[in-house]
């Protein structure tokens, strides 16, 4: 293991599950699932019960999927109860569909990363040091126009973004929810979202320093 793993892996509690996009690697590696669900029990543990969150979110920790390089990245809890016929079915209310955390990365809006004081961020220590992580609410609704929409919540009520939710060649899918990432320069990246293998949303992620 290099200094960057190990640091990173000791300072965010095992908290691998993590994608960046640093100007020095373009390669994103993906988290060995044992990882992840280590990370995914710490992260729910320091989160508690949040009493204000835009819907409830019944975290599957069995099935988290992250990605990471060079410290930043994220990784991303399904909703125990979500299925592909939840999802096809989700009308003008919101559908849970899981959880976002985020590491040295947040959600972009118009172009623009999101303001600090507009982020739910959560304090994860290991008795050493403590990080701020970013957490986010996913759901998907239906637009007036009824299309299909991935809805991201930060800290308001109001959803912070709205996204597309597009129908996709279907294909084979282990996990609910599966994440990719590209980067697009060098303080930005796209996040692919891909929900049961038939359905997939974008999310653009910015460096958060």
């Amino acid at each position: 293991m290099n200094t960057t793993s190990f640091t990173l892996t000791k300072t965010f509690i095992g908290l691998a599950a993590l994608i960046a996009f640093s100007p020095a690697l373009h390669a994103q590696e993906s988290i060995e699932i044992e990882e992840a669900r280590k990370a995914a029990r710490k992260l729910t543990e320091a989160a508690g019960r949040i009493s204000d969150a835009p819907f409830e979110v019944d975290s599957d920790l069995e099935k988290p999927q992250g990605i990471k390089t060079e410290g930043r990245g994220l990784l991303v809890l399904p909703d125990r109860k979500l299925t592909v016929e939840l999802l096809a079915a989700a009308n003008s209310a919101i559908t849970p569909l899981g959880q976002l955390w985020t590491l040295k990365l947040g959600v972009a809006k118009d172009g623009k990363p999101t303001a600090a004081d507009k982020i739910r961020h959560i304090t994860v220590g290991d008795g050493e040091k403590e990080r701020e992580v970013g957490l986010y609410f996913l759901g998907a609704t239906k637009s007036a126009s009824g299309e299909l929409e991935l809805v991201v919540y930060a800290k308001d009520k109001e959803p912070l973004i709205r996204v597309p939710i597009n129908k996709r060649v279907p294909s084979k899918q282990e996990f609910p929810i599966e994440v990719s990432g590209t980067k697009n320069d060098e303080d930005s990246g796209t996040l692919s979202l891909r929900l049961f293998g038939e359905y997939d949303a974008r999310l653009v992620l910015m460096r958060d320093e």
